[in-house]
Formats: C-alpha cells, sequence, structure tokens
C-alpha cells in the first residue's frame, strides 16, 4: 500500500486532465513550430532551462517541456485506507524538476506547455496491489502526447548539441566579443529577462508570427534535415538574417549621414522638416531661402527617403529578431 504525494503542477488527477484538455486544444489549433525539450535530459546536465526556453520562444508558438512519467495513486475513500491519501508517486528526480519550473515561472508562462512523457492512473484496492486504471481517457492522453512529439513542425531541442551549449555559455557571459564577433549568436538575448522577452512577443505578435512561419518555410526547404540538427539550423537562419538586417540598417544610416554633410540649416526648420513626409518643390524653395541654404530641399528629400528605406526594411520578416537584439542590447547598457 502506498500513499500519494502532493505536486507543484497539479493538485489532483481531476486538475491534471482539466489542464491537458486547455493544451491539447491550444496546441491543436496552432499550425506553428514547437520546441520540445526534455527538461529532465538538460536538468542532468545543469542546463539552466529558463535561459534556454528565452532561446525557444523567440522562434516557436510553443515550447513544449517534456518531463518525466506522471503516475497518480487514487486511494478509496473505504475505511480499509485510513491514513493513506491520494497523490502523486513522486520521486526527488521529479521533486527537483517540479521546483525548476516552477521558481522559473515556466509553468505558468503562456508560451510554454508542461507535458509528462505518459501519465498513469493507479488505483488502491484491498490487500494492498495497484490496478492500472487502463481508461479511455488515460489512453487518449498518451496517445495525444505522441502526436505532439511526432509533429512534422516540431523541433527537439536536445541537451547534447553543441549549438545549445554554445547559446547557454553565451547567457552565462563566457562567450565574449563585439555583435559581429564569431563568438556571439543573434540576438544575443543577454539583458532581457524570460518576463521581458515574453511582453515583447506579446506585443508584437503579429511580426513574431511571420518570423516563424519563415523559419518554418525555411525548415521544409531542407531536404536533409534530421530532427537532430533543424535546432541548429533554425538558430543559424535567425543569426544569418539579424546580421543581414543590421547590415542593411547601418548602410542606411550611414548612406543618409553622408547626405546631410555640409548642409546648414536651423533647428526650428529640421524639426519642421523631420515631420514631413513629402514636399513641393515651391515649398522648398521657399524653406531653402528663408534657412540660407541651396540644399535644403536635399535634407527634405533625404529624410522622406531614409523613411522610405527603413519602411522597407521593416517589411522583413525578421526584423523583429533584430529588434528583440537592440531591445537586449539597451537593456544591457541600462544594466551596465
Amino acid at each position: 500500500m502506498r500513499s500519494g504525494q502532493p505536486s507543484r503542477l497539479w493538485t489532483n488527477e481531476r486538475q491534471f486532465i482539466q489542464f491537458m484538455d486547455d493544451r491539447f486544444d491550444r496546441l491543436t489549433r496552432d499550425d506553428g513550430l514547437f520546441h520540445v525539450v526534455s527538461v529532465d535530459e538538460h536538468h542532468r546536465k545543469g542546463h539552466r532551462i529558463d535561459q534556454l526556453v528565452k532561446r525557444c520562444i523567440l522562434s516557436s508558438s510553443f515550447v513544449v517541456l517534456e518531463i518525466p512519467k506522471m503516475r497518480y495513486l487514487k486511494v478509496s475513500s473505504d475505511g480499509g485506507f485510513a491514513g493513506f491519501s491520494s497523490g502523486w508517486e513522486m520521486t526527488p528526480d521529479l521533486e527537483q524538476i517540479e521546483e525548476t519550473l516552477v521558481s522559473a515561472g515556466l509553468d505558468a508562462n503562456e508560451y510554454c506547455v508542461v507535458l509528462p512523457e505518459s501519465v498513469s492512473l493507479y488505483y488502491q484496492i484491498d490487500g494492498g496491489e495497484d490496478a492500472l486504471d487502463a481508461g479511455d481517457y488515460e489512453r487518449h492522453m498518451n496517445s495525444e502526447f505522441r502526436r505532439i512529439r511526432e509533429r512534422v513542425d516540431t523541433v527537439s531541442v536536445s541537451a547534447q548539441a553543441s549549438i545549445v551549449q554554445r547559446l547557454l555559455a553565451q547567457e552565462d557571459g563566457t562567450v565574449a566579443g563585439a555583435s559581429f564577433s564569431a563568438g556571439l549568436t543573434l540576438p544575443d538575448l543577454r539583458g532581457l529577462s524570460l518576463a521581458d522577452l515574453s511582453r515583447l512577443r506579446r506585443d508584437h505578435e503579429d511580426a513574431f508570427v511571420r518570423l516563424r512561419y519563415a523559419l518554418r518555410k525555411y525548415l521544409n526547404g531542407l531536404s536533409d534535415s534530421t530532427s537532430e540538427t533543424q535546432f541548429r539550423e533554425l538558430i543559424e537562419e535567425i543569426d544569418y538574417e539579424c546580421r543581414m538586417v543590421e547590415g542593411r540598417f547601418e548602410a542606411i544610416r550611414k548612406g543618409h549621414r553622408r547626405s546631410l554633410e555640409g548642409m546648414t540649416v536651423t533647428s526650428s526648420l529640421i524639426g519642421i522638416a523631420a515631420a514631413l513626409h513629402s514636399i513641393s518643390p515651391a515649398a522648398s524653395a521657399v524653406l531653402s531661402t528663408a534657412a540660407g541654404s541651396a540644399t535644403f530641399g536635399e535634407l527634405i528629400q533625404s529624410r522622406v527617403k531614409k523613411s522610405s528605406d527603413l519602411a522597407a526594411l521593416r517589411d522583413s520578416d525578421f526584423w523583429i529578431a533584430w529588434q528583440v537584439h537592440q531591445a537586449a542590447k539597451e537593456a544591457r547598457k541600462k544594466n551596465a
């Protein structure tokens, strides 16, 4: 005869079933990328799960946090079972995993879904033996767990992967260098917490949807891609595209800075110019005379062109990834 123990994730089997029904519904309705992270595997490697999840929610609809098998022990209310209570069969490893998830707020994060490898519902019977309740719902849940792991657009994040080691080393600050150094992978998320990144994603969900759609198309185009290499290929694609956006942005900034050299205008007129999206030749002549500069119209047109160039850059599916990189950079400056 065994007595169950409390879990920090689910109070009882009823709450567990309600939770799973909701998560299955959310995952079934979403056709984007999922990342699957074996919490036990990473936990044994000493990895910071919250840092890894922060990287994953950038490129996936949901991060599936897979934990070991859960068993629920249901004790009959019969008087012969006095002193025993219903609850989960908890092991020391499972308790540590739950502590890791709850302390980092991963169990409550809207972009994370905690799923066990499988679930068993046991009922205590007379004689102190366990009888497996092989009910329809248990089979349904285990079938759903398998289906989610086997989705075409599900990417496993292995604790053995070198790219994972690299990303976690970067988060810990053991990989140094400038933003374009070979040692750093963009976006560099240092300085942003999981809560910060979740808030950015919530506020710019449309842009993140475009990013995930582009990544899914990229993965589908890789004929020789395997489950073990997909995460690395995703990270490398985001890194490459972030650098492309950075390079285009710098080219726009430098190009327009050169075009403004030698122009002399008053600060008040510059303020007016910055507010305009277009200007007629007549208006340009008036402002040029007022400012004492024959090139004031060029200043106006230069600012309009810069605005147009930036708008085109924002059309990139990877613009939001670079914006996250910039947000993290600003956060690091403030915390320095």
